[in-house]
C-alpha cells in the first residue's frame, strides 16, 4: 500500500494504490475535481520504470513510487502513508526496454 499527496495551482489530490508493492491494484484519487483532472491529464502522459504507459486505472505502488520519486516533483509530490521499496530487479515479460 502506497499514498501520495500531490498539489496543482487548483488543489489537492492524493492518489492511492491499497496493493502489495508489485502487485497491480486500482488507483484511488480523492480530492478536488479540478486537482484529480490535472494530476490524471499529467499521469496520461508519463511512462513506467520499465517503459510502458502508465495506466490511469491501476497500477503496483512501485510503479507509482517510482513516478513520484523521479518527475512527482511537478507536483511537490509527498508521501504520507506506506514506504518505498526497491524496484523489482528484473525486468517483467513484455517490458520496452
Amino acid at each position: 500500500m502506497i499514498k501520495y499527496r500531490l498539489t496543482t495551482r487548483r488543489g489537492e489530490c492524493t492518489l492511492t494504490v491499497n496493493v502489495g508493492w508489485t502487485s497491480l491494484g486500482e488507483i484511488v484519487y480523492e480530492g478536488s475535481k479540478e486537482a484529480i483532472k490535472d494530476v490524471k491529464d499529467w499521469l496520461s502522459t508519463q511512462y513506467g520504470p520499465y517503459g510502458h504507459i502508465f495506466n490511469l486505472e491501476e497500477t503496483s505502488p512501485m510503479d507509482l513510487s517510482f513516478l513520484m520519486e523521479v518527475r512527482g516533483v511537478i507536483f511537490n509530490a509527498e508521501l504520507i502513508e506506506g514506504k518505498r521499496g526497491d524496484l523489482k530487479t528484473t525486468i517483467p515479460e513484455g517490458a520496452i526496454t
